[in-house]
């Protein structure tokens, strides 16, 4: 009796474990397609040895592996990740900001710095912010002054809360309605020491103006926007 309950017993532990098997695999489109784990936490980096995914029209990619995320209406996708060892995606989201708030903010500053072609003068004045929970939008009106050239163009720069360089935005300078444009490509990071900004600029050009490949570096200390980044997540 005591030989037949103990057969039974490792009979039903093998069922057990054969039945948690399937259900792993059917969480998968596929055998060979990732699981995914959720975190409602809002992180906008990767963590614990994960690799950062791209995440494009509404979906999660890394190498060959893609994943459309299943998540909570009215929120968003803030980080795609992708673990090695376990062969699935860590996906982070959020709730959507209710109501993203513009308020008036005062920064002005001016540099010089030097490049191949001309002493580059940058003058900006960021006048208004919109704070969110992944990153900070600024609205600045940058002035060029190269050369001959005297432009200014106004845009929405987007810090993300990062320490590591990502795309900012892009300013764009039309010499003239039918002549050459001047592009300055923005990218951006945060120093979590002092909560200062480091900006690089690429400077590309159109038409005659198209041989144009020049950089430059400008650190933003400023304390209305460092009381800022102080209470974000910063990644």
């Amino acid at each position: 009796m005591i030989l037949t309950k103990s057969i039974l017993s490792m009979t039903v532990a093998v069922l057990q474990l054969a039945s948690l098997s399937s259900a792993r695999i059917a969480n998968r489109a596929s055998p060979n397609a990732a699981e995914v784990i959720y975190s409602h936490d809002g992180r906008t980096c990767c963590t614990d040895g994960e690799r950062g995914a791209i995440f494009s029209e509404g979906k999660c990619e890394y190498n060959s592996q893609a994943v459309t995320p299943s998540i909570p209406d009215d929120t968003h996708v803030t980080k795609c990740c992708w673990n090695n060892k376990a062969n699935d995606f860590h996906v982070h989201f959020v709730d959507d900001d209710e109501v993203r708030q513009v308020s008036p903010i005062d920064i002005t500053g001016n540099a010089t710095v030097p490049i191949e072609i001309c002493n580059l003068g940058l003058k900006w004045n960021i006048t208004e912010y919109i704070l969110t929970e992944d990153y900070l939008d600024i609205n600045v009106n940058l002035n060029i002054d190269c050369g001959p050239f005297n432009l200014s163009d106004r845009e929405w720069i987007r810090i993300h809360f990062d320490s590591a360089y990502r795309d900012s935005g892009e300013f764009a300078y039309e010499i003239s309605a039918v002549g050459p444009t001047i592009y300055a490509t923005i990218t951006s990071k945060i120093h979590r020491s002092d909560f200062s900004v480091d900006f690089h600029g690429e400077l590309t050009g159109t038409g005659i103006l198209s041989q144009l490949d020049q950089s430059f570096d400008k650190n933003l200390r400023a304390d209305e926007v460092a009381a800022i980044l102080s209470e974000a997540n910063i990644c």
